[in-house]
């Protein structure tokens, strides 16, 4: 299958040109351009439909002429090596501010992988303690309640964490946590693959691949993380999401804010280290895998071995995860992206109009 790549020419475009943002019609990202544009509109997106163009691949989020080059790095320590070692001056990715400029809409990758995303909170960003400006750094740096998101992967990525601010790689803060923004709802991640990134969390903040929320409802199915540099910065384990602390029940009585279904998690901690007194309800975990010890906990709390499960990579041809998954003697697959590998010339383009030649013999990019 041809799949194009695109990058980013720097700018946001004023709109999304292809769809109505329905369900039946959803608004068509085709261009990282208007990638950030989606990620700019915060709670405008609320109950509205996006999805990446089925013909694109890959989206690389730097100048056309770096594509190539971040396309082809082949783990943390590189993408590390590449960033800081002056071989780019890379795009800072864009920030918003709280409360109006959360994500709440549906957002469908359709395969596709979002490579050199770059965001150092550090240099870049300047949010003071009003949470006037987002020094959140993440490729949606706040979301909240109804958010979705499926079938996108980030690879290749570099993400520095400021103190006293969460940093996520996917997503950093949920505003509804603080600030009331929204009422409860839920927020879905399924199909995501968070691949060979480069991440670090500030000093005594939580450490998130993903953000969910404190008062939302979270489900987290078919992820795959692995081959990241993931660290706090104060030396703590890196967690896949923020412990959910509402007291919303089914009607079995047992606690609803957290789903977590077959999963496949090295070098982070799938569950939150933090706050487990609830996440270790058993009815939140199925098929788990991680290298991370099944005791390890926070305040005397195991994981039962049947809600966790600890693995080596020797073990991975022989999961148990369902019908979104190809396993293979190494990592799985996850279905999604399984159709989306590249071959031949590929165009990486900036904005409208403007293109440039990027022949990135990508054989498997973005699986």
């Amino acid at each position: 299958v041809n799949r194009k790549t695109v990058a980013w020419d720097g700018t946001v475009a004023t709109g999304v040109a292809k769809g109505t943002g329905t369900a039946e019609d959803p608004f068509v990202i085709t261009t990282a351009e208007e990638l950030a544009y989606v990620v700019a509109l915060g709670t405008a997106t609320e109950g509205k439909y996006y999805e990446i163009d089925p013909s694109i691949g890959a989206i690389v989020l730097q100048a056309p002429e770096y594509a190539e080059d971040i396309v082809a790095l082949n783990s943390a320590a590189d993408v590390q090596a590449y960033f800081e070692g002056g071989s780019i001056t890379p795009k800072q990715w864009i920030y918003k501010g709280w409360a109006a400029n959360a994500f709440c809409g549906k957002f469908d990758g359709n395969g596709a992988t979002i490579y050199g995303l770059y965001s150092d909170a550090v240099k870049n960003l300047n949010g003071d303690s009003n949470h006037n400006n987002n020094s959140n750094p993440a490729l949606f740096p706040a979301i909240d309640a109804g958010a979705e998101f499926r079938n996108l992967a980030i690879k290749n990525s570099y993400i520095n964490g400021k103190e006293g601010w969460d940093a996520g790689i996917l997503s950093a803060i949920v505003c509804a946590n603080n600030y009331g923004v929204k009422k409860v709802g839920t927020i879905i991640f399924d199909s995501i693959i968070i691949a060979n990134n480069y991440y670090r969390a500030g000093t005594g903040r939580d450490g998130l691949l993903f953000a969910t929320g404190q008062n939302d409802i979270a489900n987290l199915s078919n992820i795959l993380v692995y081959g990241n540099d993931a660290k706090v910065t104060d030396g703590s384990t890196v967690q896949i999401t923020r412990a959910m602390k509402n007291d919303l029940k089914d009607e079995n009585g047992e606690f609803i804010f957290a789903r977590f279904s077959n999963m496949v998690v090295f070098g982070a901690l799938p569950y939150d280290a933090k706050l487990s007194y609830r996440t270790s309800e058993p009815q939140c975990f199925s098929n788990v895998y991680t290298d991370s010890p099944a005791g390890e906990v926070y305040a005397g709390n195991p994981f039962a071995e049947e809600q966790v499960k600890q693995i080596t990579e020797a073990d991975l041809a022989t999961l148990e995860l369902g019908d979104a998954w190809i396993t293979t003697d190494t990592y799985p697959e996850l279905k999604a992206f399984h159709d989306a590998v590249f071959s031949g010339d590929q165009t990486a383009s900036g904005a409208a109009g403007h293109s440039a030649s990027c022949s990135c013999g990508l054989a498997d990019s973005n699986l």
